[in-house]
């Protein structure tokens, strides 16, 4: 297939996204099929230099993996973005204003066709006569100016304020401490991952996960937060809450062991607890001591059933108790 593609930049920008990720780089391009033909791209290979002034470098290779069918005789629009990290923002502005020149960019694009034939094609700009693809200075400042207090994704520094949250919420926390540390890993290294080309899909894709697991933290924190609330209002603290679901727990754990054991769940707590004491260690050799029965019981009586608040060293016990009676029950 004899193919002749003209390419026109109509236009080109850099678009702030949002604060998660970095400004792109709009082309807005303008295809011409010339021939008889209709034309099936399958894919294009944008390969984009910059000059200013005596200074020429290159942006990055760029993919448009869409594919395009062109009619004959007709002019077809595509729009590719190609991001931009923030340090070659960064490089491009100190040019700019160092050699106080307009912009001029240099757009090879080569067309990859369905008939296993490619073709390239390089437009640049050019500042004397204005001609695309080419930014002038003061049209480059304004778009800057909006950038200078980007500088790195917003969930980094959200991080920061983790450790309050793990305050709050102990007991449904406690592996925010792994995720803190691998986040805090993360955020070392990005400003050298992100020149990677390589790894920047992996890190976009770690950082959404991160993301989605830090608004579940907040989310807990804000239940937490609210059934203190609700405590404060009948004269209970944090302190009970905790030591109320620590409690709760057993009883899951209670029903959980006896299933496993084929046991019935039959009567009241005290005796289905009485018959895992007794079938745990029947059938499994373990012994759960009457001493940690009887602290149970206690604090049981006094949290649950009496309403009592425990102190911060009697609450730091219960969750305990519940960790070594996992122990007794599941422990190697």
């Amino acid at each position: 297939m004899n193919t002749k593609v003209i390419v026109n930049i109509r236009s080109m920008n850099v678009l702030k996204q949002h604060a998660y990720y970095p400004p792109v780089l709009k082309i807005e391009t303008e295809l011409e099929n010339l021939g008889d033909d209709l034309i099936s791209i399958d894919r294009i290979l944008f390969k984009i230099d910059v000059r200013i002034g005596d200074s020429r470098w290159t942006i990055g290779n760029f993919w448009q993996l869409e594919r395009k069918k062109v009619e004959e005789k007709v002019f077809t629009r595509l729009t590719t973005e190609c991001p931009v990290d923030f340090e070659m923002l960064k490089r491009i502005n100190d040019k700019v204003q160092s050699q106080n020149k307009d912009i001029e960019w240099e757009v090879r694009t080569t067309f990859y066709f369905d008939d296993q034939t490619s073709q390239e094609i390089t437009v640049q700009g050019d500042s004397s006569n204005q001609k695309p693809p080419w930014t002038p200075k003061s049209t480059w400042e304004k778009w800057y100016s909006g950038w200078e207090n980007l500088s790195m994704p917003a969930p980094y520094s959200l991080i920061e304020n983790l450790q309050s949250i793990l305050h709050k919420a102990e007991s449904g926390l406690q592996d925010l401490g792994k995720e803190r540390s691998r986040v805090e890993k993360i955020s070392e290294t990005l400003s050298v991952l992100q020149r990677m080309a390589g790894e920047r899909d992996r890190l976009e894709t770690e950082k959404e996960k991160l993301t989605l697991r830090i608004a579940r933290l907040e989310e807990v924190s804000r239940d937490f937060s609210h059934l203190i609330n609700i405590g404060n209002t009948i004269g209970v603290d944090e302190n009970w809450i905790i030591s109320a679901c620590a409690l709760s727990l057993i009883e899951v754990m209670v029903n959980k062991k006896l299933d496993e054991l084929g046991e019935k769940k039959e009567g009241d707590f005290r005796k289905r607890l009485n018959r895992l004491v007794e079938q745990v260690k029947k059938k499994e050799g373990r012994e759960v001591g009457k001493i940690m029965l009887d602290i149970f019981y206690s604090a049981r009586n006094k949290v649950l059933h009496g309403g009592g608040v425990p102190t911060e060293d009697e609450k730091r016990k219960i969750v305990d108790f519940v960790g070594e009676l996992a122990d007794k029950l599941w422990g190697e």
